[in-house]
């Protein structure tokens, strides 16, 4: 891969890198961010060494997407809201390219109906004036059925939706989407995009487990927060879920 396709930023993905075979798109950005440009971005097309939220291994092939983007100077109230920011950049550009609409299981698993086709993580080094945020995503692009015969939650755009996307294509219009994420919560805050991530979040509305160090509850989960969390009723009170903190999942099924 040469570039990015459908690129149109102003600062993202302007700087690219694409490596045929690396440990983890995130963990170069984390090394190598400080002698980096802002807004660099990175692509693999094997990735091995790949992790998920709760530090799940994440491998990835040709027919998947595996980008990074390197962001810095990343303020401390920026840094805990880029999980939910990136996963409606990557909804929005997503449903675009599928013609379908891609929801989202807190705080940033894309969906096409109850199957996952994405995930991302979002990472930071280093502290003030040098602090620098990465957030990597995984996108299953052209994954035949076959690739899901031991992930039943899994699925790929392909499969879903048979529309055939190249990780060049997705990269570009996720990276487009994103920074116009960015530049709306820069100029009007969360206010306006906590609409759009709600209608769009499948735990909403659905009974939820919510499994953190201390323990599991099972609540009911009925909004999101200023801060991008999810608030749960549980039977010993109301919990605010922040991204980090705990794993959220379905009572039954994935979601």
């Amino acid at each position: 891969m040469e570039q990015l396709e459908q690129l149109a930023t102003k600062r993202l993905g302007r700087t690219f890198l694409y490596f045929a075979s690396i440990h983890s798109t995130n963990t170069y950005l984390k090394e190598q961010g400080a002698q980096l440009p802002d807004g660099t971005a990175v692509v693999a097309g094997h990735q091995y060494a790949g992790r998920g939220r709760q530090g799940k291994a994440w491998q990835s092939s040709e027919e998947a997407l595996a980008l990074s983007v390197l962001l810095k100077g990343v303020p401390p109230y920026l840094m805990q809201m880029l999980p939910i920011l990136f996963g409606i950049g990557a909804r929005r550009a997503l449903s675009l390219l599928c013609g379908r609409e891609i929801l989202l299981k807190w705080p940033n698993d894309l969906l096409l109906g109850e199957k996952k086709i994405a995930g991302i993580l979002c990472e930071s080094a280093g502290f003030g004036e040098d602090a620098l945020a990465v957030c990597g995503i995984g996108v299953n692009l052209l994954q035949e059925p076959s690739f899901f015969a031991e992930l039943p939650y899994g699925s790929s755009l392909w499969v879903e939706c048979g529309v055939r996307v190249s990780p060049a294509v997705a990269g570009g219009a996720i990276l487009t989407a994103f920074e116009q994420v960015l530049e709306e919560f820069a100029a009007g805050g969360f206010s306006p995009l906590r609409e759009e991530y709600a209608a769009c979040c499948i735990n909403l509305g659905r009974e939820v487990r919510v499994v953190t160090p201390a323990g599991e509850q099972t609540g009911f989960a009925y909004g999101i927060g200023e801060d991008g969390c999810l608030l749960v009723k549980a039977p010993a009170g109301e919990l605010a879920i922040r991204s980090g903190e705990a794993s959220v999942r379905g009572v039954y099924g994935y979601v």
